[in-house]
């Protein structure tokens, strides 16, 4: 029988894992089925349990990752990225030694083209892991081809200078409030969870086993379905960062792994970074980040050059117009996670967003047609 399993591995969760997966179990487990079917009790408890811990996590999110901490972020980003496109457009430069040089240093970039989408740690890492790499006099002698040799340097100083902040920034102060903080609510938002579960799979098996309603069937399923599919990604998630074993149901040994499916390409959540309102998931301020995450949704245009569309429709006008996100508003381009500024220049109300790429997986021409993925819901626009 269908069930919301119980055995979830909730404390293998970091902080922002644990966060997230709350925040979209109680978008998925919304009021009205609570209310239709019962469980409002539970749910509300567990609702009430979770603005405690956004109110711990957001709170000290907010303290680590201070204005200076982001413009140094965004600094040594802006160089690494810099440095990406010298190369690039190295390649296509009507001098040969140049080419040549470009094409070498494309080689050697590849590993770590990534770098500037990574958390602040892994970020550090791979650009200091670089620029040890490009002291060799050989590799130095196609940086000055380029017009890279102080770029180099300039980037090594800007991590370095990151790295200086941000260790200041987490003291021991920090580590302690924020661990003592989490640590308490995070137990309590997992009994609430729990206490949910159990009251949704006991109200699911009376129907299977004497009601036997068909509507009251569809609904649960529903829900379950979605819940689960969302602790299991989770599970695979922790699995992967070698937190955890396996998930439930996963074959061991090489031989035995089925052929993974294909990605289907799909918008699971969108949301406000920072300073969004927890009972409005859905609101947007203009002029900040917003996230979307689900699968398949690496951008790229039609020519293979650039970055795709992410796209806002009014959802009350007959004939809307559609209006995109400029590139440069784009700042993670990822398959399972988009942040983007949401744009300032539309009115307040209602649309629809979807985005529309032609990624065709890694080192592949684009697509002669783009894959829309839209967004099932409408969310709001305010000031």
């Amino acid at each position: 029988m269908d069930e919301i399993r119980l055995d979830f591995p909730y404390y293998a969760m970091r902080n922002s894992e644990h966060y997230q997966l709350n925040r979209r179990l109680l978008k998925y487990i919304p009021v009205e089925f609570a209310e239709k079917y019962g469980v409002s009790a539970s749910r509300s408890k567990f609702q009430l349990t979770f603005y405690s811990e956004n109110e711990c996590y957001v709170g000290n999110t907010k303290f680590a990752s201070t204005n200076e901490i982001e413009t140094l972020d965004k600094k040594r980003s802006n160089l690494f990225i810099f440095f990406l496109k010298t190369i690039q457009s190295g390649l296509y430069n009507p001098e040969e030694a140049v080419v040549n040089a470009a094409k070498r240093m494309e080689y050697l970039i590849k590993p770590y083209k990534d770098a500037y989408r990574l958390s602040y740690a892994q970020k550090s890492a791979m650009i200091a892991d670089f620029v040890d790499l490009v002291q060799d006099d050989e590799i130095q002698t196609d940086l000055e081809a380029l017009g890279l040799a102080n770029t180099v340097s300039k980037l090594e100083e800007a991590n370095e200078e990151f790295d200086t902040v941000y260790e200041t920034r987490s003291t021991e102060r920090l580590n302690r409030s924020i661990s003592e903080t989490m640590k308490t609510v995070r137990p309590k938002v997992d009994k609430a969870f729990t206490e949910l579960a159990k009251d949704i799979n006991a109200f699911f098996r009376v129907n299977e086993l004497t009601t036997k309603d068909a509507e009251t069937r569809t609904d649960f399923l529903a829900v379950i379905e979605k819940v689960n599919s969302l602790l299991y990604e989770m599970e695979k998630t922790l699995s992967r960062a070698g937190i955890i074993g396996k998930p439930s149901g996963s074959t061991s040994g090489d031989e035995d792994e089925p052929t993974p499916e294909p990605t289907k390409p799909m918008i699971v959540d969108i949301y406000q970074k920072e300073g969004g309102d927890p009972e409005r998931p859905l609101q947007f301020k203009k002029g900040k980040t917003a996230v979307i995450e689900g699968s398949g949704l690496t951008l790229l245009n039609a020519e293979g050059t650039g970055i795709g569309d992410i796209i806002l429709s009014s959802a009350i006008m007959e004939e809307p117009i559609d209006d995109k996100v400029p590139a440069e508003y784009i700042t993670l381009n990822t398959d399972s996670r988009i942040e983007f500024t949401m744009i300032e220049y539309l009115t307040e109300g209602e649309y629809n967003i979807r985005i529309e790429t032609y990624y065709n997986g890694e080192g592949n021409p684009p697509l002669s047609e783009p894959v829309v993925i839209k967004f099932p819901e409408v969310i709001t626009l305010i000031m």
